[in-house]
């Protein structure tokens, strides 16, 4: 059973090792094609390499501020899920209960 394991780990790491290199490919090939588009200004006059890199930097940065963005949203999201919404038939039985006593005191409360 450990060999199996063993064996298993050392594929999902090999694995790995690939899809990080064609990761960094793709990263590559985008930084390149940005560098390139960016490289001629919206009038057609070539930009200098600190005017590129600056650019380039900035869409990074802006990239990575929406990534976090997302990320949080994306947590918040996932909280608010497990918070307030129940999956177990159990939960749910019992909060048909609760909202039976609920609806007995609305009519009490509305009566008034």
């Amino acid at each position: 059973m450990s060999e199996q394991l063993q064996k298993a780990i050392e594929q999902l790491v090999a694995l790995q090792k690939e899809q990080i290199l064609k990761l960094e490919k793709i990263a590559t090939v985008l930084i390149s094609t940005q560098l390139l588009t960016e490289c001629v200004d919206h009038q057609g006059d070539a930009r200098t390499g600190e005017d590129c890199a600056t650019i380039t930097l900035d869409g990074f940065s802006a990239a990575l501020c929406l990534m976090n963005d997302l990320d949080q949203r994306n947590r918040d999201y996932k909280y608010q899920e497990q918070e307030f919404f129940v999956d177990d038939d159990e939960d749910a039985d019992d909060n048909d209960e609760d909202d039976e006593g609920d609806n007995e005191k609305n009519t009490v409360l509305s009566s008034f």
